[in-house]
């Protein structure tokens, strides 16, 4: 990471950013550059109409030994894949983290179409049945919570005003923290998204 991409802001582009009752938290304004231009696509891609916004959390059992390599991206590959057979049309951005555990963790903000979903309850559950498979374990709880969500009402503006996207990207915004970013060695993805069709502006 480098220290012109650091800083310590309380909103971008006028957004709001999560801060702490005793200081703001510190940033990495690439990643809230990419968070953003996901909320942008979504806007487009979900008509203008609605999206269904949440957060997903994926850890690993306490002695489970990791090892980098695909394992989050096969992973998602085949979460994205059920939920386009679902006509949901998802957009996502996803992060890895470390701090002081032995496993890194991942976060997953997701954008769902909010015309075809209202909540991520069963699409939760398949999160960590998938999860579980996936780390060739029988399914347990506890790995992945449940999300909170938030519907974005785009008819409201693409604008700080529209309090539905302010509340969603104020949530979003933590998975920007620079915190946990620096044990991820530089070999290693640390953050990926959907692909984008629209940038700002456009």
């Amino acid at each position: 990471m480098k220290e012109s991409d650091i800083a310590t802001i309380e909103s971008f582009k006028g957004l709001p950013v999560l801060t702490r009752s005793d200081s703001a938290y510190t940033y990495l304004i690439s990643y809230l550059e990419k968070l953003y231009n996901v909320f942008v696509e979504a806007s487009i891609k979900h008509d203008g109409k609605r999206s269904l916004f949440c957060k997903f959390d994926f850890t690993f059992p306490k002695m489970f030994n990791y090892v980098e390599d695909s394992f989050f991206s096969d992973f998602l590959a085949v979460f994205i894949k059920y939920l386009n057979s679902k006509s949901y049309r998802p957009l996502y951005i996803w992060v890895r983290e470390q701090d002081k555990s032995v496993n890194p963790h991942f976060h997953l903000v997701l954008f769902i179409d909010g015309e075809k979903k209202w909540s991520p309850h069963d699409i939760h559950i398949y999160a960590a049945q998938l999860w579980c498979k996936h780390l060739n374990i029988p399914t347990v709880s506890g790995l992945i919570p449940e999300p909170r969500r938030h519907m974005i009402k785009w008819k409201q503006g693409f604008n700080p005003d529209n309090q539905s996207l302010a509340k969603a990207f104020q949530h979003g915004a933590y998975i920007c923290k620079a915190k946990s970013k620096w044990l991820t060695p530089s070999y290693v993805n640390a953050i990926g998204h959907s692909m984008l069709t629209h940038t700002p502006g456009e």
